[in-house]
């Protein structure tokens, strides 16, 4: 008994594990043979005030042999049967039901099952269109470097050195995925997470580790998925598609690789790059520094997720989110924007907030409600504070629990506060 999940629902015919058992039915007991369903026609039958309470009285003797906490050993006819079969095969006490130890630890020394693949499973009638590539090819010499233009623009060399992209042929260096030169890694458990991953030898800082793989779905395909996996694994915190690209996805949970089991952190020592594989999209884990041999690999999932609590993280980093929901992307492949663009933004930002505090300052309600208390975050009484929350009052403010220091909005943008701003009525 002690190994059945509390949420779990069974008698004596069948179990129902805790996620199904609130969307199944236990199969019907048979009244006449059964002696959980002889139970329950007597409960029925005699359920009352005054039948309790005389039941209570005749079970009210001596110790339960079926359950141990329960008192009553007045027995049926059928469970005195039992009972004394047992007994003439040497089974003596509580009669309990537990799975064997040698069970237990065969199912949980083995880490989940599934396919194993060695690249992207595409769908022949319905897979992503290729990455039209220039045709240009780059000017290495004997060994494609970091200064590849290919790898610049994060793009494996392909061909034999006359035709593709790259003029020094198969040993060109910029070929880590093609050649699946991947790290040595295998399964072990890590604590509070399940089971991780852990690479068999030290991995340099920029090393490839391995490429995410799985099916190759569109958008139409994982809702579909999501869906039906929720419906009937609500309790599963599992979570294993990745976006590839826009509106394609790679689904890991039942093809994948030793990948899938790389855990969540938001201070990770691995990050995902997006490559262009010969004009297919490609994603591949590589070291965010030095990794020792036996260190737990994990990168940012950045969920892009309106369950925020749903996926929570617990990886125990200083700059822990508090969630897998996606933050501030890391992922190198992002286009930096140049000087004038990022000049441009943060002087339309700079221009709209100064309109706005203007019409605030000239409105009657700013002088309504000014405060006659220094705020949070704040120098002055009245202040309206324009940054944020600032670092040297992040103490103060933790201290006197007024909010989560990593939910506090940062920078100006009056822009998109102005709704909580206004004044009902």
């Amino acid at each position: 008994m002690t190994c059945i999940a509390p949420m779990a629902d069974f008698h004596e015919l069948a179990t129902l594990c805790h996620e199904h058992a609130g969307i199944h039915k236990l199969p019907e007991l048979d009244f006449e043979t059964s002696i959980q369903g002889g139970i329950e026609k007597t409960m029925e039958s005699k359920w009352s005030k005054a039948e309790a309470q005389k039941l209570r009285k005749r079970r009210n003797g001596g110790k339960n042999p079926f359950f141990s906490n329960m008192l009553g050993s007045t027995l049926t006819s059928k469970e005195s049967q039992i009972v004394e079969a047992l007994s003439e095969q040497g089974q003596t006490g509580d009669i309990l039901f537990c799975l064997p130890c040698d069970l237990k630890d065969e199912v949980h020394s083995k880490p989940p099952s599934y396919h194993h693949i060695n690249s992207l499973q595409y769908d022949s009638a319905n897979k992503p269109a290729k990455i039209v590539h220039g045709g240009d090819a780059c000017e290495c010499v004997s060994f494609c470097g970091d200064d590849c233009m290919n790898r610049i623009l994060y793009t494996e060399c392909c061909g034999d050195g006359l035709k593709g992209n790259c003029r020094v042929g198969l040993s060109c260096g910029n070929r880590r995925i093609t050649q699946r030169k991947f790290t040595r890694c295998k399964p072990l458990r890590e604590q509070g997470k399940g089971w991780g991953l852990v690479p068999c030898d030290k991995i340099g800082k920029g090393d490839l580790v391995l490429e995410y793989v799985g099916d190759v779905i569109d958008a139409k395909e994982k809702e579909a998925r999501l869906s039906e996996w929720e419906r009937d694994h609500p309790n599963d915190p599992n979570f294993y598609i990745m976006s590839l690209r826009d509106q394609w996805y790679i689904d890991a949970r039942h093809k994948a690789n030793l990948s899938r089991f790389i855990n969540h952190s938001c201070a990770p020592n691995c990050f995902l790059t997006q490559i262009n594989v010969n004009g297919y999209a490609r994603n591949g884990i590589f070291a965010k520094r030095d990794i020792q041999a036996g260190e737990f690999l994990s990168y940012d999932y950045h969920f892009d997720t309106k369950q925020g609590d749903r996926f929570v993280c617990r990886c125990g980093a200083k700059s822990c989110r508090g969630t897998m929901k996606g933050g501030v992307s890391t992922n190198s492949v992002d286009r930096k924007k140049t000087k004038a663009e990022l000049w441009e933004e943060a002087k339309a930002t700079f221009d709209r907030d100064k309109r706005f505090v203007e019409e605030f300052y000239g409105q009657e309600r700013y002088r309504q409600h000014q405060t006659n208390i220094t705020v949070p975050a704040a120098e002055n009484k009245g202040e309206m504070v324009a940054n944020g929350a600032q670092e040297r009052f992040r103490q103060e403010a933790i201290g006197a629990r007024l909010f989560l220091w990593r939910t506090a909005r940062r920078g100006s943008d009056f822009a998109s506060r102005i709704e909580r701003l206004k004044i009902k009525g």
